[in-house]
């Protein structure tokens, strides 16, 4: 997730978080994914997104080179929690 609030909310959940070492860092620059073949590598079984102030897009999350073979883009599992206004 790469937030410590979004990590804590997954594993309430029941979920786990699958870059937890970013989720520790404070400063937003250290969370950043320099490589996002590294989102392939871990295969979520959920990818959950939220664009501060921008429309969070499915369709081009799952058109990422690569991310076809990633399980929540091949079972659909790609959802948008949405920032208020």
């Amino acid at each position: 997730s790469a937030i410590r609030w979004v990590s804590e909310l997954i594993g309430i959940a029941g979920g786990d978080d699958i870059f937890p070492e970013l989720a520790a860092q404070s400063l937003g620059k250290n969370r950043i994914l320099a490589d996002g073949s590294e989102i392939i590598q871990r295969n979520p079984d959920i990818i959950i997104g939220s664009w501060c102030g921008k429309k969070f897009r499915p369709e081009s999350v799952a058109a990422r080179p690569g991310w076809g073979e990633v399980a929540a883009v091949k079972t659909g599992q790609i959802f948008e929690i949405k920032s208020a206004d």
